[in-house]
C-alpha cells in the first residue's frame, strides 16, 4: 500500500483513539464511572497500537490482547516493548470493565487516573514516531 494510504488508514485508527481518550478524560473530570474511564484507556491504546501497525505496512490482527500488538509493534521499535508492564495493566480492563462478572467493578479514581497517564505515555510515544517519519 502507498505511504499516503497508510498515512492516512493510520490517522482513521488514531482518531478514533483520540475520541476514547479524550472521552475517558471528560468522564474522570466529571467523576464519572471509573470502569467505562478504564475501558476507553483500554481502547484508545489498542487503536494507537493498530494505526502504528497499519502505518507501518502491517495488518493488525482482529484482536483486543494489548500484549500481543505491543509485541508486534516491538518488530518495528523494540523501544515500545519497554511498556509492556503497562501495557499488561491495561490489558485487563477490555473484559473486566465490560462485561458483568460476579460483582460490579469499581475501581478507585486514582486507579483511573494512572489508565488514562499510562494510555496519554504510549499514545505520544506512538504520535512521536510517526512524526518522526
Amino acid at each position: 500500500m502507498k505511504k499516503n494510504n497508510l498515512l492516512k488508514l493510520s490517522q482513521e485508527w488514531f482518531t478514533k483513539g483520540d475520541h476514547d481518550i479524550n472521552s475517558a478524560q471528560i468522564i474522570f473530570n466529571e467523576k464519572g464511572f471509573t470502569d467505562t474511564i478504564c475501558f476507553l484507556c483500554q481502547q484508545a491504546t489498542e487503536k494507537y497500537l493498530k494505526g502504528y501497525l497499519v502505518f507501518n505496512n502491517i495488518n493488525p490482527k482482529k484482536t483486543h490482547e494489548l500484549s500481543e500488538l505491543v509485541q508486534r509493534c516491538g518488530k518495528i521499535d523494540k523501544n515500545i516493548l519497554d511498556y509492556l508492564e503497562e501495557i499488561n495493566i491495561l490489558n485487563h480492563y477490555y473484559i473486566e470493565a465490560r462485561y458483568p462478572m460476579d460483582a460490579p467493578i469499581f475501581y478507585s479514581y486514582e486507579e483511573a487516573k494512572q489508565t488514562i497517564k499510562i494510555t496519554e505515555s504510549i499514545i505520544k510515544f506512538i504520535a512521536d514516531k510517526i512524526i518522526k517519519i
